[in-house]
């Protein structure tokens, strides 16, 4: 082997040394940033965590100091003070499960307007109660036990205030569809030429909803041609589903089990008519829980 080839050898053989030097370093400052930017994103979710907490702490210490400022009146407000209890103990339950910021403050103010309710009407009861004279106080024992029936009532018309605060809409995101291609490929592939076109596919993402009981749910797809016919497989009730009072064709369906987090959802739709699918615009809109949770369009050629 003469020198020269030697040389060349030793020449390579440190450029590869130095390529992977190079590629070592490269991942050691990636690995770097990835810890940099994961040690912020924690940082900052425990800081908000520590913010809400610090909130709902200051609103438990005034809501404490109204009722013994105010000393037996609050027990006229039992029902009120019990709700009051329960938005805490969930609010609680939500920082520590780190759920949605934004849930956490609408709780927290759904909160503060239920302090500042107990406080008005603890002025209005101290207010009437400074009228009050010996001849009307059994009219006042009977209002007081009239609240007390009340107390149930009072839970459920306030838990079903919360729920319409706190209810967002629910949406579906990534809401995609158009035609693909499926016989006599290995697979299926996009298309956008309506004689090719022999399925429909419809997928998206249920958004996340913390009010909407979770469980065994249907959801439910009309797909519109262009002429505005609903794609269905029969005419019949068995067809249809119940929306706004009204009963609407479904062109698909399926049972899912939702549990309050974003799922991810396709449905198809293969023709079942011989001949070209027809060529223009056709509508698609998802329904779920009685609502219409989002829409699009495609087109055929």
């Amino acid at each position: 082997m003469t020198e020269q080839t030697q040389h060349k050898k030793r020449g390579l053989l440190l450029l590869l040394l130095l390529l992977l030097a190079i590629a070592f370093t490269a991942m050691v400052v990636m690995y770097a940033i990835s810890r940099r930017n994961i040690q912020k994103e924690i940082t900052l979710r425990v800081q908000e965590s520590t913010s809400h907490q610090r909130e709902l702490d200051s609103l438990t210490f005034e809501f404490e100091s109204i009722k013994k400022a105010y000393g037996n009146l609050n027990l006229q407000l039992r029902g009120k003070d019990s709700i009051i209890q329960q938005n805490i103990v969930r609010i609680n339950r939500l920082i520590a499960s780190n759920k949605s910021k934004d849930l956490i403050v609408k709780e927290i103010e759904y909160l503060r307007g239920l302090k500042q309710d107990y406080e008005r009407r603890l002025d209005s009861l101290l207010y009437i109660n400074m009228e009050l004279t010996d001849k009307n106080l059994e009219l006042k024992y009977r209002v007081e036990a009239e609240k007390e029936k009340n107390i149930v009532l009072t839970e459920e018309k306030e838990e079903f205030k919360r729920k319409a605060i706190l209810g967002e809409k629910i949406r579906a995101y990534n809401l995609t569809a158009g035609g693909f291609r499926s016989r006599g490929t290995a697979k299926e592939t996009p298309s956008d030429k309506a004689r090719r076109v022999d399925r429909l596919k419809v997928c998206f993402t249920i958004g996340e909803n913390l009010v909407i009981p979770p469980g065994e749910k249907t959801v439910y797809v009309r797909v519109a041609r262009p002429d505005n016919v609903v794609l269905s497989l029969g005419a019949g009730d068995a067809y249809t589903f119940d929306y706004q009072d009204e009963r609407l064709q479904y062109s698909m369906k399926q049972t899912i089990s939702y549990q309050n987090k974003p799922l991810p959802v396709c449905l198809n739709w293969d023709k079942i008519v011989e001949g070209n699918a027809m060529a223009g615009t056709y509508h698609v809109a998802v329904f779920f829980e009685g609502q219409e949770i989002g829409k699009t369009s495609f087109t055929l050629e």
